[in-house]
């Protein structure tokens, strides 16, 4: 399985301290692990996930968005679109 590259998304990412990379790197492999089972309850939808879980989720990237940053403020954290990734075998 590979999924595409969202360039600005990786620009943010490079731009990280090491340890905010490690963090993304960590929470986008579970994220990956659990995505037949997060599609079952969230396909098409962006979720806010950390440590296995999925801590909101929302159609809207923006109304997601406005909650996270509420909640957490400018932190760090993982906010993936559930959806099938592209195998290119």
């Amino acid at each position: 399985m590979s999924t595409s590259i969202n360039t600005q998304a990786y620009q943010q990412h490079l731009n990280l301290d090491a340890e905010a990379r490690t963090y993304i790197s960590r929470q986008a492999r579970m994220f990956e692990s659990m995505l037949p089972e997060l599609l079952t309850k969230y396909s098409g939808q962006w979720v806010w996930f950390e440590n296995h879980q999925v801590l909101d989720a929302d159609l809207s990237y923006q109304a997601l968005l406005t909650r996270v940053k509420k909640s957490v403020g400018e932190q760090i954290v993982l906010i993936k679109k559930v959806e099938p990734t592209i195998s290119h075998s």
